[in-house]
């Protein structure tokens, strides 16, 4: 989990408390935003935020650079 926090403290600035309940329930939501998770944090109801999240997160774990996400 330390390389999804790195990901996400280095793209947001998020404190680790955030960013592991972010990571957990990423992975455990098939790397999706759950809709309890967007309640928990309203700036993922913003799609093209909530798709650069994921694709930080996933990237991490995949070893590999995340691709870019434009809107």
């Amino acid at each position: 989990m330390n390389i999804g926090f790195k990901a996400l403290e280095a793209q947001y600035g998020m404190p680790n408390a955030d960013a592991a309940r972010m990571i957990r329930s990423i992975q455990e939501s098939g790397w999706r935003i759950s809709g309890k998770l967007a309640k928990e944090y309203p700036p993922l109801d913003d799609k093209a935020l909530a798709l650069q999240v994921v694709e930080a997160v996933q990237s991490a774990f995949e070893d590999r650079e995340p691709v870019p996400i434009i809107h």
